[in-house]
């Protein structure tokens, strides 16, 4: 990211270019979506060209990480404590990291996905989205936070927040394991390879819920500690 860019996040606010980098980590999750249906339909360019797009993202969230640490500041004009800003930058670093290594999964492998299982998947995917989803929000909430000094009804509502991606993460842990039981009757026709990558693509999704609620959970003992 260009150097003016990223002063010129600061200059709006030190907490900016941590939400832009929240942004670009979602903006890496969302793609998985159009990737899967690409990949559900055996439609592999397309499903490339997908991969590609996410790959790009990642690199510049990766670029704009970098410029935060290096340009953060130090003490009294940073709103919370640098060290614990830059360990929520490393949890949202994480969450991107974790929609590549999906993506790069099922293209490595060109996973077929057998069809009594896509809208399933599918509509599992979408709910470890709509965690990612949240969690970004609740990285957007610092800007109302910083706002009222980090007290008051702002305050309640990140950890409302942070229990509703509990909550998502414990929803997607079930669908896991209903999934792999599914996956399970349809190993033989799947063959063992094919099946093993697809009981790696079902963790990393949940995993994804994991991760975003780990954000919120970041945030929420960051706000405890004031």
């Amino acid at each position: 990211m260009p150097i003016n860019t990223i002063f010129g996040l600061f200059a709006k606010s030190p907490l900016k270019p941590l939400q832009k980098h929240m942004d670009v980590m979602d903006e890496c999750c969302h793609l998985l979506a159009p990737l899967w249906r690409a990949a559900c339909q055996q439609a592999w360019s397309e499903a490339e060209e997908q991969l590609e797009a996410l790959q790009q993202r990642h690199l510049e969230g990766s670029k704009l990480k970098r410029a935060i640490r290096l340009r953060l500041p130090h003490g009294l004009f940073t709103p919370l404590p640098r060290n614990e800003l830059l360990d929520l930058l490393d949890e949202q670093e994480r969450l991107g990291a974790l929609a590549l290594e999906l993506a790069e999964t099922i293209m490595l492998r060109r996973i077929l996905l057998p069809p009594p299982l896509t809208r399933d998947l599918l509509h599992y995917l979408d709910k470890a989205l709509e965690a990612s989803s949240l969690a970004t929000s609740v990285i957007h909430e610092l800007d109302d936070l910083l706002e009222t000094g980090f007290l008051g009804r702002e305050v309640s509502e990140v950890g409302e927040k942070v229990e509703q991606l509990d909550a998502m993460d414990q929803t997607l842990h079930a669908l896991r394991n209903q999934l792999r039981q599914n996956l399970l009757s349809q190993e033989e026709a799947l063959g063992a390879v094919n099946v093993m990558f697809l009981y790696q693509c079902i963790t990393f999704t949940a995993e994804l819920a994991t991760q975003a609620e780990r954000i919120g959970a970041r945030l929420e003992l960051m706000l405890a500690r004031r």
